[in-house]
């Protein structure tokens, strides 16, 4: 039996992660083992191009970065199936607010089932969306949008379905601020 991420980057530095137009990748990492995510960066991923991902956590987060996470305008789609932990998961486990923060410009991410969160941006992380459509369903005990710091929207379309008393849509630790954009 195979254990293990289904692809996991060590170099700790930035990496281009290009979905290459007209493909559809999928990626499901195994439930045994002791891997932090389907797709585990020890640095910093910055997602581009119009292909599409789906991606399965089938022991912890589905993408998940050591650092920050970017996803830019030419984004195609990335969709998490499902995850034990969080969708998008990015943080150094030591409180760094200058590399602990996810982007999106662009793009579009679907978040059909997170245990977890759906995106989480811990450590004192920011999320901060300017463009682009997320939509996320998140199941009881959970959050939709999670910044440990500070959660910036300036464009884009947000839909956030959220089940159970005790989940939430939108929760930062300090400072919402909305200059554009929809959230439903």
């Amino acid at each position: 039996a195979h254990s293990g991420a289904a692809i996991n980057i060590d170099c700790g530095k930035r990496i281009d992660v290009e979905l290459i137009s007209g493909t559809t990748n999928r990626l499901a990492d195994s439930p045994n083992g002791k891997q932090k995510a389907a797709l585990y960066f020890k640095g910093h991923p910055e997602f581009s191009g119009t292909g599409s991902r789906t991606v399965t956590g089938n022991l912890a987060h589905a993408i998940s970065a050591k650092e920050y996470m970017e996803l830019k305008r030419d984004l195609g789609t990335i969709t998490i199936l499902s995850a034990v932990k969080d969708g998008l998961h990015c943080g150094r486990d030591i409180p760094d607010p200058e590399k602990n923060y996810f982007k999106m410009q662009g793009g579009t991410v679907n978040i059909l089932s997170a245990q977890g969160d759906g995106i989480d941006s811990g450590d004192y992380g920011t999320i901060a969306i300017s463009g682009g459509s997320v939509a996320i369903n998140v199941t009881d005990g959970s959050t939709g949008i999670k910044a440990d710091s500070t959660l910036p929207i300036s464009g884009g379309t947000i839909a956030i379905a959220v089940n159970g008393d005790d989940a939430h849509a939108i929760r930062t630790r300090y400072h919402y601020l909305q200059t554009a954009g929809n959230v439903t």
